[in-house]
């Protein structure tokens, strides 16, 4: 199953891996919907299109097919006494989809040749459904989700079958101009080389532009940079580019480590203008830091695509409003409770689910309710989240806390001014903490004030002589790993806003790798960001793929 999302000028389309042959046919297939057509390919978007390459229909045709390679059409089957026909486009188009859906059943008993065959039409409509909706103005992410992405690393089978994969697709979309990239620079098949239109190649620019991004998303899978990187660098121009006898252009892949900070508060100024709310008035820091901290799923690291689907869940800014927090909060109902504090046991998940959810706030029994959890189970978790205001409790029941009270620019006061002391007159949660370490070592005190934990972070600044960092805090008291990220999301700075945090890989050429991402087409993430380039060397700066 694909999902599709699309919002003015940037579609999304988000599947499970399932091999490259089924999940090649499963994005291809999907593209070329009804629901596209009737959206981002409507009848106004392709006749404009077709308007934008000329008068004559029989020469746009030929730019269709033989300029932007859309397969699949013909004059005697598109072309009536009124010009091109859209219903005929968009039907061809359609029923080549649903031909490669019927046939991915039947994967396992295909001959050779009906394999290929098979791959061949679905790389040829994924390549013409991206060329049509980048034609259009509409920016299209495909994200690739890998649930046990670990186990998708390690397994020398799916591992090459991924790493193939994306060699073999990524490239195939990209244009210089209205020209296909890919039949420009590295097919070398004799009959599909006759079948494409000349090209004027400008010597300042000689480089192609990305038609889609591709984005995968998993546990681990940054672990497989270094062979998708080799993969792509074993993809090369024809002979005739190379030896020189044909003029050529390069099609650049950037790639770049997402997850950052810097990554998911582009997401927030994208998604919330496109809500209604002007960007200008908005604390985007603020939003970006609040969503963090509970969706982070490591230290400084975030799924744009979670972030994504927060906002999505907002509503629209109709009456010109400011962005308030329960705006935010209310937008967190459409995001799974797995992916909620997913750092902590998916009962804190379910916990804020049931939260964000709900029309109000909850009594305790009606929170155990709705979360599906043990009463036991709730008061262990709710302790700790209340200690760190990460929920408030009032007369009428708990909410969610998405600025906790210790937070940097929190506007609100502690809910228990009065805080507790150990012997060593340390405070379980100052009134003014200063820094991520701070925060985490007052949980520590409070974790040892409760007996959870053997050692308190006073005990380790008596053996240290000074105060711990957060790394020899939680190598002393590993308890404290799973809440390293909802706090460290409130310090951006000291988790790496222009910098890859320390626990994260250099990025590496080739290929997105983003361990979690985007539901929006991300900008590069300089600091980490080179190129691969596939044919004639250029420094021209290209979109990236993300």
């Amino acid at each position: 199953m694909t999902q599709v999302s699309l919002m003015e000028d940037s579609l999304h389309a988000v599947t499970q891996w399932g091999g490259a042959a089924a999940t090649l046919g499963r994005i291809a297939a999907t593209l070329s919907t009804g629901r596209i057509w009737g959206t981002a390919l409507d009848r106004e978007a392709v006749t404009d299109l077709c308007t934008d390459l000329g008068s004559a229909p029989k020469n746009v045709l030929e730019f269709l097919q033989r300029g932007m390679q859309i397969g699949w059409l013909d004059a005697d089957s598109v072309i009536d006494q009124d010009g091109l026909d859209y219903l005929a486009i968009r039907d061809h188009l359609y029923q080549v989809g649903r031909s490669v859906l019927a046939r991915l059943s039947n994967l396992d008993d295909m001959a050779d040749g009906e394999r290929r065959e098979y791959f061949r039409d679905a790389h040829g409509l994924l390549a013409s459904m991206t060329a049509l909706l980048d034609r259009v103005g509409v920016d299209t992410t495909i994200q690739l989700r890998f649930p046990d992405g670990e186990a998708a690393r390690t397994n020398e089978n799916v591992r090459d079958d991924v790493v193939s994969f994306l060699a073999n697709t990524a490239p195939k979309q990209s244009r210089y101009g209205a020209h296909s990239g890919w039949r420009q620079v590295v097919e070398s098949r004799p009959d599909k080389l006759k079948y494409r239109l000349p090209m004027d190649i400008d010597p300042t620019a000689r480089t192609a532009d990305l038609t889609a991004s591709w984005v995968v998303i998993g546990d681990g899978m940054d672990g497989l940079r270094d062979d998708v990187v080799a993969a792509l660098d074993d993809v090369e121009p024809r002979d005739a580019i190379q030896d020189g006898d044909e003029e050529g252009i390069a099609i650049d892949v950037p790639v770049h480590v997402g997850g950052t900070y810097a990554h998911a508060k582009a997401v927030v100024e994208d998604l919330i203008s496109k809500k209604g709310w002007n960007t200008i008035r908005q604390d985007t820091d603020r939003v970006t830091r609040a969503l963090m901290g509970v969706l982070s799923h490591a230290p400084g690291r975030v799924s744009p695509t979670i972030v994504a689907d927060a906002l999505l869940g907002m509503g629209t800014n109709g009456y010109g409003l400011d962005l308030r927090m329960g705006d935010v909060r209310a937008g967190l109902a459409r995001v799974a409770s797995e992916e909620l504090f997913p750092t902590l046991a998916p009962s804190v998940g379910k916990l804020v689910r049931a939260l964000v959810t709900a029309d109000g706030r909850l009594e305790a029994g009606a929170l155990v309710d709705a979360a599906g959890i043990h009463r036991r189970t709730y008061a262990t978790h709710m302790d700790t989240l209340e200690t760190l205001d990460l929920v408030n409790r009032t007369d009428d029941g708990w909410g969610l806390t998405l600025e906790p009270w210790w937070a940097p620019e929190a506007d609100r006061e502690r809910a228990d001014p009065a805080a507790r002391t150990l012997e060593t007159g340390d405070t379980i949660l100052p009134d003014q903490p200063r820094s991520e370490t701070e925060v985490l070592s007052e949980l520590a005190n409070a974790l040892a004030w409760r007996g959870d934990t053997d050692t308190s972070a006073a005990d380790l600044r008596l053996d240290l002589g000074r105060q711990p960092t957060v790394d020899e805090l939680i190598e002393a008291i590993p308890a404290l790993d799973k809440w390293a990220a909802p706090i460290a999301a409130h310090w951006p700075s000291e988790t790496g806003d222009d910098t890859l945090p320390p626990h994260d890989p250099a990025a590496v050429p080739e290929f997105s790798n983003t361990t979690e991402e985007t539901g929006t087409t991300l900008p590069p993430y300089d600091p980490g960001c080179s190129t691969a380039t596939i044919g004639v060397e250029s420094d021209h700066e290209q979109q990236p793929l993300a």
